[in-house]
C-alpha cells in the first residue's frame, strides 16, 4: 500500500488523503481524530480504508484502531500480501469464473493454471459455482454465488477449513486488488469511491439437506474473517429464488453477523 501525503492540521472541508474526499462534518472529524489516534503511522492509510473501519465500529475510534491493527497482524501472519493474485501483469489463474473485465481475460478456474492450488480446484466439486460478472449501475463488481447448489456435507468431508479459508482469501484479494481498481478507473470520480461489491445469492435448489453443521461452521469461519479483516466491503446483497428453507438458514446466519 502506498504512502499518502501527511494530513494537514487546518480546518479543510475535506481530507487530502483520498481522491474521494469525505465532506460530511462527522466524517471529517472522525478521520481527523482517527489519524491523531494512529499517530505517525496514519499516513500509511487512505481515507477510504480508515473510514471502513470507523463505520464497522460505529464511530468508536478505539475499537476501529484495535480492529485495524488486528487486521494488519492477521495479514502479516497469513502472508496475505505475498499471495499470487491474478492481474494484468501476470498469468496467474483465476479462482472462479470471471467475465467482462480488461484486467484479466474471461476464464474459469482450471487445474494446471499458474498458481492455482490443488485445493482450490478440488473444492469446486462441492461449491455451487460462482462468477464475477461485470458491474452494476454504481460501477461495483457483481459477484454471483449459487448457494442452493452447495454440497455442504461433501465440503466438510473433503476440504479442510484452512483450505477453504485460503481459497476465500485469494478470491477476496483478487476482487480488491485487481477488479476494484479497474472499476475505479472506469467509473470512479472525485466524489465516488468504488470499494464495495454487489453480491447475488442464487438459492435455487436450496434444501434441508444443506443444514450440515460441520459444513456450515466452515462457512461461518469465512463470515467471521470477512467482518474482522475486510469490513464494510459489501455494497448490495440480493437473494433470489429463495425457498422456505432459506428462512431457517438465514436465522442461523444472522446470528453470525457483527452488529457493528
Amino acid at each position: 500500500m502506498q504512502s499518502t501525503p501527511p494530513s494537514t492540521t487546518g480546518s479543510s472541508a475535506a481530507s487530502i488523503h483520498s481522491k474521494h474526499p469525505y465532506k460530511e462534518p462527522k466524517q471529517v472529524e472522525a478521520l481527523k481524530n482517527f489519524r491523531a489516534l494512529l499517530g505517525a503511522d496514519n499516513d500509511k492509510y487512505d481515507d477510504g480504508e480508515l473510514m471502513r473501519f470507523i463505520v464497522a465500529r460505529s464511530y468508536d475510534l478505539n475499537g476501529a484502531k484495535t480492529q485495524l491493527l488486528a487486521s494488519l497482524d492477521w495479514r502479516t501472519t497469513n502472508k496475505v500480501d505475498d499471495l499470487p493474485i491474478p492481474g494484468p501483469k501476470n498469468s496467474n489463474g483465476v479462482m472462479y469464473a470471471v467475465r467482462g473485465w480488461h484486467s484479466v481475460p474471461d476464464a474459469n478456474i482450471e487445474a494446471g493454471q499458474p498458481n492455482v492450488p490443488e485445493h482450490a480446484v478440488r473444492l469446486q466439486k462441492y461449491m455451487g459455482g460462482s462468477c464475477l460478472h461485470k458491474w452494476d449501475k454504481a460501477g461495483r463488481p457483481i459477484y454471483i454465488e449459487r448457494m442452493g447448489q452447495h454440497n455442504v456435507k461433501g465440503l466438510a468431508k473433503n476440504v479442510t477449513t484452512p483450505e477453504l479459508v485460503d481459497y476465500h482469501i485469494r478470491c477476496t484479494e483478487f476482487v480488491h486488488n485487481t477488479i476494484m481498481p479497474e472499476c475505479e478507473e472506469r467509473f470512479g470520480t472525485d466524489d465516488k469511491v468504488i470499494d464495495k461489491e454487489t453480491v447475488i445469492f442464487d438459492c435455487t435448489g436450496m434444501g434441508f439437506h444443506q443444514l450440515h453443521m460441520e459444513g456450515l461452521n466452515m462457512l461461518r469461519s469465512l463470515t467471521d474473517m470477512d467482518q474482522k479483516a475486510y469490513p464494510e466491503r459489501l455494497g448490495k446483497l440480493f437473494i433470489v429464488n429463495s425457498p422456505f428453507v432459506f428462512v431457517k438458514v438465514y436465522s442461523m446466519i444472522k446470528k453470525w453477523l457483527d452488529p457493528g
